[in-house]
């Protein structure tokens, strides 16, 4: 959380305050969504010293706006505020996204797939609302909620760390590096938003105690809190697993935790996509125009037909494997789970899906 409210005392937020407000605004939903890796945190180090230079030099209110402003002239201000307040906005929507996912884990019907419902819209803006409430109330009350909550989001963090240091092997880190820096590379990138916030040090400038001394140092105690914090995490989980099998099925046994080899059914995995979206059609693309009651000799073409019947067919007729059974399997589980219509046909169907196989509820 980013405190924005101008206050005219200028003086509420001392050094802890300040750093509260940056780990606040850093440790989030980024971390609970994204494991972080250490690399990003050099990156940001670097943007934070410069934002420091920046606003303990110019003490204003504002940061990403109010300091490109300052120093290139009101077009630029205009335009780079604009895209932050944008880039604000978004980030609060998907804030609010993984927020929805793990409430939904307790308090079920706050979505159907990427929808909301009116009880998830509901608890969505209640969340927003209490936090614009806060914001309101000023930048003491701000500062002090910055503070508790940041205790409130790194205890759970610490928590994980320790347990997966009771189950912690130096084996698990091999292959290292297994897809290379072109990999750590693409993680990093995409790790970015789990650092982001550490512009909230210098947001609040014009309510900061001695400034020019204040804001360097908590956006540094920032960046390397932050940092230890997800370098802690990201070695404690790394360590938990042992990634040598496929990575994402694990067993748990007395030796901890074991990949093993396994093949994800790319048609059922699409029909489970399809329904945790809502998706009310299910288009699956093969080599063959139809599905075949005799697939080998090209016979019984089936064009349109309903779920029972065809549910019929496939616990009676032998479907060889490697074929169209599995296309078949994941249509059925589609309109079992919610769906309404499957259409199975090739690529050069595409545009004229009904001269394929159509499936309906």
């Amino acid at each position: 959380m980013c405190i924005t409210m101008h206050n005219i005392s200028g003086t509420d937020i001392g050094l802890i305050g300040l750093i509260g407000i940056g780990v606040g605004g850093i440790i989030g939903s980024g971390i609970f969504a994204l494991p972080a890796i250490m690399g990003a945190g050099i990156i940001i180090m670097i943007l934070g010293l410069i934002y420091a230079e920046l606003g303990s030099t110019y003490t204003m209110t504002g940061g990403p706006y109010s300091l490109p402003r300052k120093a290139l002239g009101n077009d630029t201000g205009f335009v780079l505020g604009w895209g932050y307040f944008i880039y604000a906005f978004t980030g609060t929507a998907a804030i609010i996204d993984i927020f929805i996912t793990y409430t939904g884990y307790y308090v079920p019907g706050l979505s159907v797939g990427l929808v909301l419902t009116p009880l998830g819209i509901a608890i969505s803006l209640i969340a927003l609302a209490v936090f614009t409430v806060i914001n309101i109330l000023g930048v003491k009350f701000g500062t002090i909620f910055s503070i508790v909550t940041t205790f409130g989001k790194i205890v759970p963090l610490v928590i994980f760390a320790i347990v997966g240091f009771v189950v912690f092997k130096i084996a698990n880190f091999k292959p290292f590096l297994p897809f290379g820096l072109g990999g750590l590379g693409l993680a990093m990138a995409l790790d970015f938003f789990a650092y982001t916030g550490f512009e909230g040090v210098v947001i609040p400038s014009g309510e900061v105690k001695n400034p020019a001394k204040t804001i360097p140092r908590a956006m540094i105690f920032t960046v390397i809190i932050v940092v230890a914090v997800y370098a802690i995490l990201s070695i404690a989980f790394t360590g938990m697993f042992n990634w040598s099998g496929a990575g994402i099925p694990v067993t748990d046994n007395q030796n901890g935790y074991n990949g093993f080899d396994g093949v994800i059914d790319k048609d059922l995995s699409s029909s489970l996509l399809a329904t945790s979206i809502g998706a009310s059609e299910f288009i699956i693309i093969t080599d063959v125009d139809n599905v075949y009651l005799d697939y080998k000799n090209k016979k019984g073409k089936i064009n349109r037909i309903k779920y029972d019947e065809m549910l019929d067919y496939y616990n009676k007729i032998n479907f060889e494997e490697g074929t169209i059974k599995p296309k078949i399997l994941a249509s059925l589980r589609f309109i079992e789970n919610g769906g309404t219509r499957v259409y199975i046909t090739s690529i050069k169907n595409i545009g004229s899906i009904d001269t394929g196989t159509v499936i309906e509820k």
